[in-house]
């Protein structure tokens, strides 16, 4: 399971209900010049939004041009979003994943990763939040309900980096203390 009902259904809510909130724009932007050179490396023509939101960054940015992409080679995913909750067939030479992974609960992560990793043919590439969010769900729990330090990170994802892959993973630290449980240096 990738993501367990309540949280599914928590998130289908949240986009419902606010335009605002997982936009699919908060990342990508960031990162977007790592992800062009892994592209071109690799020279990947296909990728796959792991955890895309809204997808504003692709429909309405542009972004595939930015990384020398066609947009109809970019397939989009997000179970908590009804428009983009069926997983898209086939595997892709890259999976984006920005902002996602500490929003899954901890019984699910293991099968997100490894649903990730099967997709991929060339590359990973990872940008993991490592405090809470300033967002609370509805039931009570941190967005971030995965909120977990790099070290805890690493452990989890060593196990698949013995594949044929480029893993890149980007660590986001907040630097408010309020979010950045672990104390770690921004």
């Amino acid at each position: 399971m990738i993501i367990d009902d309540e949280h599914k259904k928590i998130y289908q809510k949240i986009h419902e209900q606010d335009e605002k909130h997982f936009e699919g724009r908060s990342l990508q932007f960031k990162y977007a010049d790592t992800i062009k050179a892994i592209v071109d490396h690799t020279k990947s023509a296909t990728i796959l939004d792991y955890g895309c939101g809204k997808a504003r960054r692709w429909l309405k940015d542009n972004y595939h041009k930015r990384l020398g992409l066609k947009r109809a080679d970019i397939k989009l995913f997000d179970p908590g979003y009804k428009k983009y909750e069926v997983l898209p067939e086939g595997k892709f030479d890259g999976v984006i994943c920005t902002d996602v992974l500490e929003h899954i609960s901890e019984d699910c992560i293991d099968d997100a990763l490894d649903l990730i990793f099967e997709k991929a043919t060339k590359f990973v590439f990872f940008a993991i939040s490592c405090g809470l969010a300033i967002k609370v769900l509805e039931n009570g729990e941190n967005a971030h309900c995965l909120a977990k330090p790099p070290e805890w990170w690493n452990d989890k994802l060593r196990p698949y980096f013995d594949q044929d892959l480029i893993v890149n993973i980007q660590y986001i630290i907040p630097k408010d203390p309020k979010l950045n449980i672990y104390g770690l240096v921004v």
